[in-house]
């Protein structure tokens, strides 16, 4: 019967990977949120997410990572940029083992991605138009990170067009 439902029952079980981008980023693993030391650890993280299993390079997360322009007042900005990259990727591969979830980061030479199939997460869903996903969009898209305005405009203007089908 539950199924049946306009609005079924979602199965909100906590166990493994869970990824929130709807509202503000947050990764919880078996319930509990992930704390980081660096906030740009975090973000590298929802970064990545956001980038659904596509690789990435260093470069195009230095930019993202360090959009201002306070890197570019320093001289020695791109050796300075690449050691607190490495920090911050070190700082992610420590934080993912020390919840025993450091297999959902893929790297090799300057290619970096997490593993879709080991993350349950609010985007991912909506993008798959499970109910779940679709139900959870609130207008806002990682909402603490400048550049996930971009993808919070393009899921709006899906939402949208969805909501013009139905009533038509």
């Amino acid at each position: 019967e539950l199924n049946n439902l306009r609005h079924p029952v979602v199965d909100t079980a906590q166990d493994g990977v869970v990824a929130r981008c709807f509202g503000t980023f947050d990764i919880f693993v078996n319930g509990q949120s992930m704390d980081f030391k660096r906030s740009k650890t975090k973000e590298m993280l929802a970064y990545l997410i956001d980038r659904r299993g596509n690789s990435v390079t260093s470069g195009e997360l230095r930019a993202i990572l360090w959009e201002s322009t306070a890197w570019e007042k320093t001289v020695r900005k791109d050796r300075d940029m690449n050691h607190y990259f490495q920090v911050i990727k070190r700082d992610l591969i420590n934080t993912l083992k020390e919840n025993g979830v450091e297999d959902i980061f893929i790297s090799s030479w300057n290619k970096y991605a997490v593993d879709t199939t080991k993350i349950k997460c609010d985007y991912y869903d909506y993008i798959d138009d499970k109910p779940e996903g679709v139900q959870a969009y609130n207008g806002e898209y990682m909402a603490q990170y400048s550049w996930g305005e971009i993808q919070n405009v393009l899921l709006k203007d899906r939402k949208k067009k969805e909501w013009g089908k139905k009533n038509n």
